[in-house]
């Protein structure tokens, strides 16, 4: 496979997993405007940029009002800036547009329905102003992104054969769920919000809606959520799809079919980093929430290493003469 088609749908599912995510977060925020006050509503606006690893427009000033009213129009422009402002290159449009370009570079590797329900997803999505969704029910809106992402990823698993072309989409969707998970952890654990008379339970039950993980913890802890649980279960069980643990053994899986172990040849430097990356994660198990949230800064950056170590090795790779 040539080195440009990996890196196109590499990054087109980096892309939409973005988007998912964004979505998944503005969503969560807006469900909350209603019934939380002024001081919840900002704190969350805050939480979100943090999770996304963004600056809201005018950070010098972002919090300082206390008026409800102010709070709800700034809510408006802060959705419009995450989801459609130009100016920002990850808003939900801008890497909605990203991910197809990338698809539309490798579209010959797409099956029909792929490319028709990324294309279309998209086009709603650049057709739509924020005000004609906001008197009417926005989060709806939201969920309908995240629906359109799983669609897409829904037809991926019923169509695309399992090659060289399906991993390294792969690659991308998991490396970035990583990244976006483990940012918001960190974002739950620090800051003026790791304080707390309940412990940080409404808080966790946030960042566990927004990793898909709410339902999953109740099944095994009961409906009172507590952060050093939610956080045990987002790092380190490798059954959740969301968890750190499983966006490692999926990339392990991914990248050993990509290249395989040859007798006499060392591993390529991605596997070390991801031997990093296990090693850590093993560490998490059974360790106190301040060493764990030490440990998940470690894997954020593990991560993010592990991403300039797979495009050198596989895509931006020293050709010889």
């Amino acid at each position: 496979m040539l080195a440009r088609v990996a890196d196109s749908l590499y990054w087109m599912s980096r892309y939409l997993e973005r988007v998912e995510f964004s979505a998944r977060l503005v969503g969560l925020q807006l469900q909350r405007l209603p019934v939380n006050s002024a001081r919840e509503i900002a704190e969350g606006w805050s939480l979100v940029f943090r999770c996304l690893s963004a600056q809201p427009p005018g950070a010098e000033s972002f919090g300082e009002a206390e008026d409800d009213d102010y709070l709800f129009a700034d809510g408006y422009a802060l959705t419009d800036f995450l989801t459609f402002e130009a100016s920002n290159p990850s808003s939900i449009l801008a890497s909605f547009h990203g991910a197809r370009e990338n698809a539309r570079q490798v579209r010959d590797c797409l099956s029909a329905a792929l490319w028709t329900c990324l294309n279309r997803t998209y086009l709603g999505l650049r057709g739509t102003a924020l005000v004609d969704e906001w008197t009417k029910e926005p989060e709806r809106f939201y969920a309908d992104i995240v629906e359109g992402v799983q669609q897409f990823d829904g037809i991926c698993q019923g169509t695309l054969q399992r090659g060289d072309h399906w991993r390294f989409m792969q690659l991308g969707k998991y490396i970035e769920r990583a990244q976006l998970v483990a940012t918001t952890l960190l974002a739950h654990s620090r800051g003026p919000l790791s304080s707390g008379t309940d412990g940080g339970g409404e808080r966790w039950t946030n960042a566990l809606r927004a990793c898909n993980a709410l339902e999953a913890y109740g099944r095994t802890h009961g409906g009172d959520v507590n952060a050093s649980d939610a956080l045990a279960l987002l790092v380190c069980d490798a059954a959740q799809p969301h968890s750190l643990g499983f966006a490692a053994q999926r990339l392990w899986e991914v990248l050993e079919a990509v290249d395989p172990p040859l007798s006499g040849r060392s591993r390529a430097a991605p596997f070390a980093a991801l031997d990093r990356i296990s090693d850590l994660l093993s560490r998490c198990v059974g360790a106190p929430m301040p060493a764990q949230q030490a440990l998940v800064a470690e894997i954020l950056e593990s991560y993010r290493n592990f991403h300039g170590l797979l495009e050198r090795e596989y895509v931006y790779y020293p050709v010889h003469a």
